[in-house]
């Protein structure tokens, strides 16, 4: 019997329909119409800006070990985005292009990249109100509008969508059966351990949680992606991956020593239209000092789509299994790994696929326990995101998912791990 004749799912995708309708039927609120005296505000701000700090807007492509990514130093977020702008403009392009050929495998089903946009629009509409009055969603907005301004052709609502990108396939596209193609589908695989952590000032080791993940995608996603180092005022450093416009993706650091990895899952339960991946990625990695503030932010709404998170600070590691309504926390005190798929017998009923990346979840518990067993190093980590043909994925058809990037505690990449030179995070702290 297939998935769409089983009738547990055509009972959940009623309730998923009632759902859209629900969504339809909500009375639109412009975000720039809601809290125009705010944003007037900042605009005022960043026309204002002091000649002193004109000297801390700069931008330039760095280099480690053969890897690249951007480093941008700015005075406020409006210029941040005009930076962003001007030196990913071919990336965010690039990403528009993308989106705009998604559009043409379910525009049949009426998802055309005009409908994408009234998405995006249904998504600033439903951010609450009491987030359009802190001065740090201000921020993000100022962001977002310097990016459009600094690109000719782009604008504010394309920005917005390309930050909701993940939301829109993930949350809508897949849940409904849009025709989305499954070439176009994400793959990854994280890992988190205590590691040994040989301490200069004790005799003996001591653990200290770290974590890494390789992120899988369709080639086409290649010319979209980077790596990006910020600075904004007395806002923590942030480096993190960047799919185009989007302002992060859940994989990265902050200079408070907060990390996160993320593995979306396809699951029949559609996401809901509140605070999208790229916004909420970003407010986590600024306005986290732990991993239980990162962890508050996270779960303060309903969630946009389905999806294991993993985190870690200075201290300890949490991973949570998320569907669109709840989602199930674990606290790791020695080892865990997860992939596209869940583990919790409760959440196997909401896959969309049930079969989809159980062998490479299985192979990469396994994988992992046998290094803890022996005494997990910093090291392993690499072995375990470089095997092959499982976890670092390197198919012969151009159109299957690949591995493009990598990333650990210490370390980064664009590629595949086991072929590519891995480069050094640089240090984050002020």
């Amino acid at each position: 019997m297939s998935l769409m004749e089983d009738s547990n799912f055509n009972m959940k995708n009623s309730e998923s329909t009632k759902k859209v309708k629900i969504r339809k039927s909500k009375v639109k609120k412009s975000i720039r119409n809601i809290s125009q005296q705010i944003e007037d505000i900042h605009r005022e701000r960043n026309r204002e800006i002091d000649k002193n700090k004109l000297n801390l807007d700069e931008a330039s492509w760095q280099e480690n070990n053969n890897q690249k990514y951007l480093e941008i130093s700015a005075s406020d977020y409006y210029n941040l985005g005009l930076l962003e702008g001007k030196y990913l403009l071919k990336k965010i392009r690039s990403q528009r292009l993308l989106i705009k050929a998604i559009a043409t495998t379910t525009r049949k089903k009426g998802y055309e990249y005009a409908r994408f946009l009234e998405m995006a629009r249904s998504y600033e509409d439903s951010i609450p109100d009491s987030y359009l009055k802190q001065g740090s969603f201000g921020n993000i907005i100022d962001e977002i509008q310097g990016i459009a301004d600094g690109i000719s052709g782009i604008s504010f609502e394309e920005v917005f969508l390309q930050n909701c990108f993940i939301d829109v396939v993930y949350g809508e596209l897949l849940p409904f059966q849009a025709g989305i193609p499954n070439e176009y589908e994400f793959g990854c695989t994280s890992f988190g351990a205590m590691v040994k952590n040989n301490n200069l000032n004790h005799s003996e080791s001591i653990e200290m949680p770290y974590i890494g993940q390789n992120f899988d995608f369709n080639l086409s996603f290649k010319p979209s992606l980077c790596y990006v180092l910020h600075k904004v005022g007395n806002s923590p450093k942030v480096f993190s991956l960047r799919l185009g416009g989007m302002l992060s993706l859940p994989t990265g650091k902050n200079g408070w020593g907060l990390k996160c990895c993320i593995n979306i899952i396809k699951c029949t339960i559609p996401g809901e239209y509140t605070i999208p991946t790229g916004i909420l990625s970003r407010m986590v990695l600024t306005n986290s000092h732990n991993i239980e503030e990162a962890y508050k932010t996270t779960y303060a709404q309903p969630n946009p789509n389905a999806y294991n998170i993993m985190m870690a600070d200075k201290s300890k590691i949490l991973s949570c299994e998320t569907i669109p309504t709840d989602h199930i926390r674990r606290d790791i005190s020695t080892y865990y790994a997860s992939s596209n798929t869940f583990v919790s017998p409760e959440y196997q009923q909401y896959l969309l696929e049930p079969n989809y990346s159980k062998k490479r979840q299985e192979f990469a518990h396994h994988s992992l326990g046998l290094k803890y067993a022996l005494g997990m190093k910093k090291s392993d980590f690499k072995e375990l995101l470089s095997y092959k043909p499982i976890i670092c994925r390197t198919p012969k058809n151009p159109f299957e998912s690949r591995t493009l990037a990598f990333f650990t505690n210490d370390f980064f990449g664009l590629g595949d791990p086991a072929g590519q030179k891995w480069g050094l995070i640089p240090s984050l702290e002020d």
